[in-house]
């Protein structure tokens, strides 16, 4: 057997280089797969065995053009055993496969070996053949097979280089590949087009459209244009003018166009005025005559008795009446419960004044109530000293402090029924000891500990803190109002009963005149003054309200001088003592004991 296997190895590599005629054993197919790249690129081609009709050995041949491709491996799939690899990678390449241990015939089909190929820098673009060829293969009984082979190709891409897009035609541009023939074509971009020569009312123009990608150029006609270039206008006559086009020399005749027209003589109520109107277009003008106007130039409002007023035109002379127009008064004194008040009304035109009357009020200014006898109290009116009566209205609740307690008069607070405390059982760790009559806490429970309340408890005279198991008064303070008339304390919020108390007289200032409280300085019936009659050479012009001098005599300065109280230290320094005096003695002074004690110093 092993001489058989030897006899089969020398009879495979003889035929691998002579080609010996012998019967066929059965026909199969080869076939190798194609590939492309890029120069530099490596690529694989497979050898398939298509179809097997058994065999145990196997040669074939690879060729293919070395100016293009560089075989750089190959490598057997093991689909056929006993390999026989060439150690050469040139063209053409032989592989031989010998199954000499076998008594089987190899039926598998399949990938039986790969071609590894570099493609060169130096290849041709476009299809590059490597040829199959089938050279022997034998069964196990020796006889001899056949097969088809099919080649395969490498194509060789190109990695184009265009150069710059050029004009072909009116309509389309082109590129074309600088290594193969390739060439590519599209349609001109064209720009929003640049005006060449511009179109007028006389005449066509020209607009040039450039390509964006190859800078070829077209032209195309723009319409003429129905803009004139008008703007010389020239009168025609009194209603029309005319205007030429610059360009063309085209005639248009319009209305004259007219601005809102310029007083040139003003209409008074006395005569007619003139006003002066031009065509904004060609300047042309008229005139128009102005009719006279209602409108008269009054002087201020004068006075002529106690209902009527009169002024003047200053241009026709003519006079106009009408009645006072009185504004809603001032109260220039206050009525009381005692006298009658007055009321200062003045003619808003001018100034004119009359006086009413205001009744007596039927209000009073009460004092507080004070006690007359034991059954009755009273209270007086501080204006007119009318009295009031009323009898004690006592509380049926005990009043207390710490000594006594009473029934007090809700009125006018009389006490009634007044008495000492009478002191209960002695106090115990428990029970405290109270008034047996009042309940009044005298001496709080022996094991008693103060728990004051959180919020105020309030009379007339002050604040606290309540115990609430006796009666210590804890952080007791009298309350604080703010000024006389104020009602409400600023810790507690205790409301009190007050009456603002408003002077007679008047308090004035530059502008104003009011009634003013003595007790807060809230000011009541302010208003502005009311000027009297112009200032005269002997008489100021004073309010007549409040006699506030508005004006001085036309004879006296304008600047009162204030009246210095004749025993005031600043009365000749304008109100102020001279105190720079004083601090520039002492400073004096004080420069003379330092040079004294510097020379005493210095001798010693």
């Amino acid at each position: 057997m092993k001489r058989l296997i030897s006899g089969l190895i020398v009879l495979v590599m003889l035929c691998a280089f002579v080609t010996i005629p012998t019967s066929a054993a059965g026909n199969g197919s080869l076939s190798m797969s194609s590939a492309s790249g890029y120069r530099g690129d490596t690529v694989t081609l497979s050898v398939y065995l298509n179809s097997n009709p058994g065999l145990v050995t196997m040669t074939i041949r690879v060729s293919y053009d070395t100016s293009a491709l560089q075989l750089t491996n190959v490598s057997n799939s093991g689909l056929l055993v006993g390999a026989q690899l060439n150690t050469s990678y040139g063209s053409p390449y032989t592989i031989s496969w010998v199954d000499g241990a076998t008594t089987v015939n190899n039926m598998a089909t399949g990938t039986i070996a790969t071609f590894t190929f570099k493609i060169l820098d130096t290849a041709v673009i476009g299809s590059s053949a490597v040829s199959l060829q089938f050279i022997d293969s034998y069964d196990t009984d020796y006889n001899e097979n056949s097969f088809s082979a099919s080649s395969a190709k490498v194509t060789v891409n190109c990695d184009h280089d265009y150069g710059d897009w050029e004009k072909l035609d009116n309509t389309v541009h082109s590129k074309s590949c600088s290594i193969c023939t390739d060439s590519l074509w599209e349609a001109h971009k064209w720009n929003n087009g640049t005006v060449y020569k511009a179109a007028s009312c006389k005449e066509e123009g020209i607009m040039t459209y450039t390509c964006t990608v190859c800078s070829a150029s077209k032209t195309e006609s723009i319409p003429k244009t129905n803009d004139h270039v008008f703007g010389n206008l020239t009168a025609v006559d009194a209603a029309n003018h005319k205007d030429t086009c610059s360009v063309c020399q085209k005639e248009i005749t319009e209305a004259h166009s007219w601005d809102n027209g310029k007083v040139t003589k003003p209409a008074t109520c006395k005569e007619e005025g003139e006003k002066t109107i031009t065509c904004t277009g060609c300047e042309y003008s008229k005139t128009e005559k102005i009719d006279k106007t209602p409108n008269h130039c009054y002087g201020a409002w004068q006075k002529i008795d106690e209902n009527t007023h009169k002024h003047t035109c200053s241009v026709c002379s003519k006079e106009e009446t009408a009645n006072h127009s009185w504004n809603s008064g001032s109260v220039t004194k206050k009525a009381t419960c005692k006298e009658e008040g007055e009321k200062t009304y003045t003619c808003t035109d001018c100034n004119a004044t009359k006086v009413e009357t205001i009744p007596v009020t039927t209000t009073h200014t009460w004092g507080k109530w004070t006690k007359v006898d034991a059954d009755t109290h009273k209270r007086i009116c501080s204006v007119c000293e009318k009295e009031e009566n009323g009898n004690h209205s006592y509380k049926t609740s005990w009043s207390k402090d710490r000594n006594n307690h009473w029934h007090e008069c809700s009125v006018c607070g009389d006490k009634k029924d007044e008495a000492k405390h009478t002191p209960g059982a002695e106090a115990t760790e428990t029970k405290a000891q109270t008034c047996t009559v009042c309940g009044y806490i005298i001496k709080a429970a022996l094991g008693h500990k103060h728990d004051y309340a959180t919020t105020w408890t309030t009379d007339d005279a002050g604040h606290w803190y309540a115990c609430s198991g006796c009666a210590e008064k804890g952080s007791y303070a009298d309350h604080d109002f703010e000024n006389a008339c104020d009602k409400d304390c600023s810790v507690c919020g205790y409301t009190r009963e007050t009456e603002h108390k408003f002077s007679e007289a008047w308090t004035t200032d530059a502008n104003n005149h009011w009634h003013e409280c003595t007790g807060c300085g809230l000011k009541q019936d302010e208003a502005a003054h009311e000027p009297g009659p112009e200032a005269t050479d002997t008489t100021a012009q004073t309010c007549t309200i409040c006699g506030y001098k508005i004006a001085p005599a036309l004879g006296e300065p304008e600047t009162q001088v204030p009246t210095v109280q004749e025993d005031d230290p600043a009365a000749d320094n304008g109100g102020y003592f001279p105190w720079w005096i004083v601090l520039a003695a002492v400073a004096v002074l004080g420069v003379g004991v330092v040079v004294v004690v510097a020379i005493k110093k210095k001798k010693g």
